[in-house]
């Protein structure tokens, strides 16, 4: 006959449930008892809902990266495109604005590495200084021809110290007359 451990029982449970003694077998060690249980306890259930909704969640940030890298990819280009127009409508301007400098020529040649808000908000405020002093010039070019012809007719305190020399400057009239103020 076979020799029964006392850790089995043959004793089969009653219909209406288990025996207070089950009739499976003890595993003697705990790493055999995870490798030859195969009913998943509740904490395991709950720690693979805990992973898959890690995974979910990890899926879900990953696809909300991409969707913000494309809004920015396309907000870049935009820019770009901003930056480039700025930059022929500035070209435009020097050449009607001659003489204006070479800083402002290596401002619009200059290749944009990373653009961004700086660049367009550099780019405006230059093209509007320029459109600002182009008008300004073209005022300045009427005022100075009146007051250039005005003062050909007439010579100041310094164009008569430059034909007369120190005799005027120092002259003894000339000093009462810059000592009152």
């Amino acid at each position: 006959m076979n020799q029964i451990s006392p850790r089995f029982s043959q004793k089969t449970p009653p219909a209406g449930g288990q025996a207070p003694f089950q009739s499976k077998r003890i595993p003697d060690s705990f790493v055999e008892a995870l490798k030859t249980n195969t009913d998943t306890s509740p904490w395991q259930q709950q720690l693979e809902q805990e992973r898959r909704a890690k995974l979910e969640q990890q899926r879900s940030f990953e696809i909300r990266r991409r969707q913000e890298h494309l809004i920015f990819s396309q907000k870049e280009l935009a820019r770009q495109q901003q930056i480039t127009a700025l930059q022929d409508q500035l070209q435009q301007l020097l050449t009607e604005v001659k003489g204006l400098g070479q800083e402002i020529e290596v401002a619009v040649d200059q290749q944009i590495v990373a653009p961004g808000v700086y660049h367009v908000n550099f780019f405006e405020k230059l093209r509007q200084l320029i459109k600002l002093m182009r008008q300004k010039i073209h005022d300045s070019a009427t005022w100075l021809a009146a007051f250039n012809h005005r003062a050909r007719g007439k010579m100041g305190y310094w164009g008569q110290v430059q034909t007369s020399g120190t005799k005027f400057m120092l002259s003894h009239e000339r000093y009462m007359v810059t000592q009152t103020g």
